[in-house]
């Protein structure tokens, strides 16, 4: 999604919307965003709520193609 933050792990659902990793440049924390693709572009990303980014460092997330799950590595 370009910015100076570190963003990895994109993965895709069917109607194209994007979640992924992001960490603050040189942070410990990582969390789990998504932009949706809306009219052809992509819109700001969203964290996802505490239920995914608690108190812990959330990674390599995967979503399943109609956003029925995610799985992802927590530390």
């Amino acid at each position: 999604m370009s910015t100076d933050d570190e963003e990895y792990f994109p993965s895709v659902t069917r109607d194209g919307t994007v979640y992924f990793t992001r960490s603050k440049a040189g942070g410990q924390n990582s969390r789990i965003y998504r932009a949706r693709l809306v009219e052809g572009a992509y819109a700001e990303p969203e964290m996802l709520p505490p239920a995914v980014n608690g108190d812990w460092s959330v990674y390599n997330a995967c979503i399943a193609p109609d956003e029925s799950f995610l799985v992802g590595c927590v530390t």
